[in-house]
């Protein structure tokens, strides 16, 4: 994983963004995140990252400003295969804005492409064709429909779709997403539960 500079706190009206990964979250941020979490996704499941747990060494990226935390999400190593090509990617996970209308989730969604094009990976996420404007103003490029285009498989066969209809991403070096573009009746199949 590339190493992120965590900057300190700013002053109220400065929104400014950090890089945490999972150990070191605090029980505050947890409870914040979990709470965020649950309203906007109707998540059951807490993130409540241990040692032997998935989320112990994801990034998570925290805007705050001042002292409190106004916007959130996190990035986590997905499989993927696609055209019998297997390529790891970067999940884009979990993006809640506790405060809407302030712009702390066009602030969060800059920093964390920027993470992303320093490490060179293909990134994608998926959201609703309501809200694709604003990732796009943010930077990322816009599958539209293309969650129909991914399938989830584990050891036990299939498992159900994603969420959302449209995929965001992030294009890295491999050339993932221009080879999804040229062969668009293809499927991706993701080796992890939905994100």
């Amino acid at each position: 994983m590339v190493e992120w500079e965590t900057p300190s706190l700013g002053e109220m009206g400065t929104p400014v963004v950090s890089v945490v990964f999972g150990k070191d979250l605090s029980s505050e941020d947890l409870q914040i995140i979990n709470a965020g979490r649950k309203q906007e996704f109707n998540s059951q499941t807490p993130i409540a990252p241990v040692p032997t747990d998935e989320n112990w060494d994801k990034p998570y990226f925290l805007v705050r400003d001042g002292n409190e935390l106004v916007a959130f999400g996190r990035l986590h190593e997905v499989n993927v295969q696609f055209q019998n090509e297997r390529h790891s990617v970067l999940g884009i996970a979990t993006i809640v804005a506790i405060k809407k209308g302030e712009g702390y989730g066009k602030k969060l969604m800059e920093k964390m492409r920027e993470y992303i094009e320093s490490t060179g990976k293909t990134a994608i996420g998926f959201c609703g064709s309501s809200v694709s404007g604003f990732y796009e103003k943010s930077g990322y490029g816009i599958l539209k429909g293309g969650v129909k285009r991914v399938v989830y498989q584990d050891d036990s066969g299939r498992l159900p779709s994603a969420v959302g209809e449209d995929v965001i991403y992030i294009e890295g070096k491999d050339g993932l997403i221009a080879k999804m573009t040229m062969s668009p009746d293809d499927k991706i199949i993701a080796h992890r539960a939905p994100w």
